[in-house]
């Protein structure tokens, strides 16, 4: 789990209960375990960043790498349970799928402990409850581009990930250029 502070030198994430708003998540793939991890074989991670306030008021990122496991004491199961403020029904816990998008712009309480290691601080999130009834959630500020460490993780996949081309849609009215066999460039008749 990492911090970034987006340019806020000096600021941080108070320790202790926090509301966190799940900003987006991205696909990290199949990663090797960390070093003194007991078991190498490689999991498929996400990678879940969330915004909050830090100690001076100003939003902060915190992300958590997470293995999309819907076991009963798992992390994910706990952090979907926190997000949605409700308990998964047993037809979720068997499909193994929440639809993500679902999961973004929602809030929850996160459990923020900082601890020094090597001589930097390193922030990370124990757990995640649900917000209490009443309590407002911070506004959604969705973050579109991967913090760099998920880009950099990425490209350590050790899976190839399936492209994400999307056909493109043209409005009939236009013509379209369709190369040949040949090489030439035609427009399509309609």
């Amino acid at each position: 789990m990492q911090i970034n502070r987006n340019g806020n030198s000096g600021s941080n994430i108070p320790t202790g209960a926090q509301e966190l708003v799940l900003d987006n998540k991205w696909d990290l793939g199949l990663q090797n375990q960390p070093n003194g991890a007991t078991d190498d074989k490689p999991t498929y991670k996400h990678a879940y960043c969330f915004h909050c306030l830090d100690e001076n008021d100003r939003v902060c990122r915190i992300s958590a790498t997470i293995t999309n496991n819907m076991g009963e004491k798992s992390k994910f199961q706990e952090l979907v349970r926190a997000l949605l403020g409700r308990s998964l029904t047993p037809a979720e816990i068997k499909a193994g799928q929440i639809d993500d998008s679902v999961l973004v712009g929602k809030s929850c309480l996160g459990n923020i402990v900082s601890k020094v290691v090597n001589g930097r601080t390193r922030t990370s999130i124990q757990n995640y409850t649900p917000l209490p009834r009443g309590m407002a959630p911070l506004t959604h500020v969705p973050e579109a581009t991967p913090p760099k460490w998920v880009v950099d993780a990425q490209a350590l996949r050790l899976d190839d990930p399936e492209p994400q081309v999307q056909p493109a849609r043209v409005p009939q009215s236009q013509n379209v250029i369709v190369e040949t066999e040949s090489g030439n460039l035609w427009p399509e008749s309609e």
